[in-house]
């Protein structure tokens, strides 16, 4: 889907399938249908802070920075579950030994 370090691009999200997400060629996390990934990355405009790899055959909803900050006006709630992510993955990210 992405390697760490690249340029930002897109926010997926996982309709089906699985995926796994590495983190200096560590295996961080496993995601499946309804994670979202590529969200910081899109949000911040910096570079992928993780490679995440398909495992399994997947299906994603992709969104640019645009279509993001638009859907998020129209789509009541959308705001918050992204926001939730973010959190998960910095609640995540201060849990790991340095």
């Amino acid at each position: 889907m992405f390697v760490e370090g690249a340029p930002a691009g897109n926010l997926y999200v996982i309709l089906s399938g699985s995926a796994v997400v590495r983190k200096n060629g560590r295996r961080v996390a496993r995601l499946g249908p309804g994670d979202v990934v590529g969200e910081l990355s899109v949000i911040l405009g910096t570079p992928r802070s993780a490679t995440v790899q398909a495992d399994t055959p997947i299906e994603w909803l992709v969104l640019d920075r645009a279509s993001l900050r638009q859907a998020i006006n129209d789509v009541p709630g959308l705001g918050w579950n992204v926001l939730t992510s973010v959190a998960a993955r910095l609640d995540e990210a201060n849990k790991q030994p340095v």
